[in-house]
């Protein structure tokens, strides 16, 4: 059983490296990209409740930066604001690519928890 859990945890491993991999070398040649301070905004919200609620003080400070940084570039939140109409078929791709790569994971993180309530792990 627990070479089965072994395997389970390095394919799991090798789709996520993979997958940062991949956008790590599409964007080096897309070249550089802006900051979305709308993006760290909303992010930092999220990590500071969150934080908070699992009294993880790194992640609320986390929280807390992000928000201010995003904040404190209320005046750039419309430059950087992309929407669907405006992304090229090729950032599509690539945004399809990562939801199929989250949605394997979600999948495989259901089964991995039903095994090990099952007792099967």
């Amino acid at each position: 059983m627990d070479l089965i859990i072994l395997v389970l945890i390095l394919i799991l491993v090798a789709i996520v490296v993979l997958g940062i991999l991949a956008i790590f070398f599409i964007k080096a040649k897309e070249g550089k990209h802006k900051v979305d301070y709308y993006s760290l905004f909303i992010m930092g919200i999220i990590w500071l409740v969150v934080g908070i609620l699992l009294e993880n003080s790194a992640l609320w400070i986390l929280g807390t930066l992000f928000f201010a940084f995003g904040l404190a570039n209320k005046d750039k939140w419309k430059k950087n604001k992309m929407n669907w109409k405006k992304i090229t078929k090729k950032q599509k791709k690539i945004i399809y690519i990562i939801m199929v790569m989250l949605f394997l994971l979600v999948v495989a993180g259901i089964i991995v928890f039903w095994l090990t309530k099952e007792g099967l792990f």
